[in-house]
């Protein structure tokens, strides 16, 4: 049978999506946030972790899953690179490099990003900020911790991560299987 729409009349009842069946939005389980302002630098070619940004995060099940959201505010010379990546720590000992590890032929973990500056300034420093979002699968309910890595493009040149001026984030979200 077949309705038209000029059939139709009156009021049309509310919809309830309590008789949906095999349909699963997921849950977060919780949420942790930690900021950070105060420059830190950095003039080495390796990857160097940045605890002074850092969240700890234990999932209820070994099936969670941890979304990652950064924003990470930095800044190197003009032309110059630098390069950031999320560090994760299980139960305090085991240190995973995610970008690095998410792509094995990946060397500059999750961003690799140049500073362009106004070459007319005094101090010719270009300012960046990056975005990082990635689902961890980090299977284990042991506690973890993350938190940003960077490395600078060229040995001795200085890299500077959390501007004084940005507020500079990490949040992580228990996402339950």
């Amino acid at each position: 049978t077949s309705l038209t729409a000029g059939n139709l009349t009156g009021t049309l009842p509310a919809i309830s999506g309590a008789n949906l069946t095999g349909i699963s939005a997921g849950k977060i389980g919780q949420v942790v946030q930690a900021t950070r302002r105060g420059e830190q630098t950095m003039t080495s070619t390796s990857f160097s972790a940045f605890n002074q940004l850092q969240v700890a995060i234990t999932p209820t099940a070994s099936s969670s899953k941890i979304l990652i959201m950064a924003e990470i505010h930095c800044h190197t010379a003009a032309g110059k690179a630098a390069y950031m990546d999320i560090r994760r720590t299980v139960g305090g000992s085991t240190n995973t490099q995610i970008g690095i590890t998410a792509d094995s032929s990946a060397i500059q973990g999750f961003s690799y990003r140049i500073g362009f500056a106004n070459t007319s300034s005094s101090n010719g420093l270009g300012y960046l900020r990056i975005p990082i979002s990635y689902l961890d699968t980090p299977s284990t309910t042991d506690q973890l911790h993350y938190c940003p890595m960077m490395k600078s493009e060229t040995n001795g040149q200085t890299a500077y991560i959390f501007n004084n001026g940005n507020l500079s984030t990490l949040i992580c979200m228990e996402v339950l299987a």
